[in-house]
């Protein structure tokens, strides 16, 4: 077991590092997401203070989640994931609710890959098979992300990932697919690399769908910055 979860995260780190010394990702333009609620945008801060924009900020993290569905069972994963945010230029002008205004964007970037190792599923394996989680993601972009802060929740940061694909298979029967987005928030609280912050998919983080009904994810993601292993955390300034 401890080989194999080993050689998941030199795996998932490795394919990083390698994306990320390629230069293929790249800033996301455009409208920014229908949750955000201006000018309450979060940004991501390093160690405290607030990353230099137009710079990635590269992180890593890992956790256990439970994914739960009427018809798979909950399925209880070690995950590990990799990802990049960046903090938009500052003193932009926009127009908001009709008044020009200096408005800095949300930080946003991609989360790529999620691996899934030593799943376990209490009716699979009652039926003698082995489960798998995989989650689908298209080089080189993986999955967008970005920091949002919704209405009614003031002062609760979430990072809102678009896209997501997971396929939950039992060996032996016909796997079952699900998306959509979820949102999972920031906890807060963390102190250092080794009590770092944490990602938490709690009630309010949304559903994925398919075919099958809606598929839950519950559980906490620690994180940190990959360079140095920076305290990272996220608030709107």
């Amino acid at each position: 077991m401890k080989r194999k979860s080993t050689a998941m995260i030199v795996a998932c780190l490795a394919l990083f590092v390698a994306l990320s010394g390629a230069g293929i990702a790249q800033a996301y333009t455009g409208e920014e997401s229908p949750y955000l609620t201006p000018p309450k945008l979060p940004h991501i801060y390093s160690n405290g203070q607030q990353f230099a924009s137009q710079k990635w900020f590269r992180m890593i993290g890992w956790g256990t989640v439970t994914l739960s569905n009427a018809t798979t069972g909950p399925v209880e994963c070690h995950s590990i994931f990799a990802e990049q945010l960046e903090n938009p230029y500052l003193n932009k002008e926009r127009m908001i609710e009709g008044k020009n205004e200096i408005y800095s964007g949300a930080a946003q970037g991609e989360w790529w890959p999620w691996g899934f190792y030593e799943c376990s599923s209490p009716p699979c394996t009652s039926l003698g098979g082995q489960v798998a989680v995989t989650f689908a993601v298209i080089p080189p972009w993986g999955i967008r992300a970005e920091l949002t802060e919704l209405q009614g929740e003031p002062g609760v940061v979430r990072q809102h990932l678009q896209k997501l694909e997971l396929t939950i298979a039992c060996s032996g029967s016909p796997p079952t697919s699900f998306g959509g987005e979820v949102a999972p928030s920031y906890v807060g609280g963390g102190t250092s690399p080794v009590i770092p912050e944490e990602m938490r998919f709690d009630p309010g983080s949304g559903a994925l769908t398919g075919a099958d009904g809606s598929l839950t994810v519950a559980g906490a993601l620690k994180i940190m910055g990959y360079g140095a292993q920076q305290l990272a955390s996220a608030r709107t300034p």
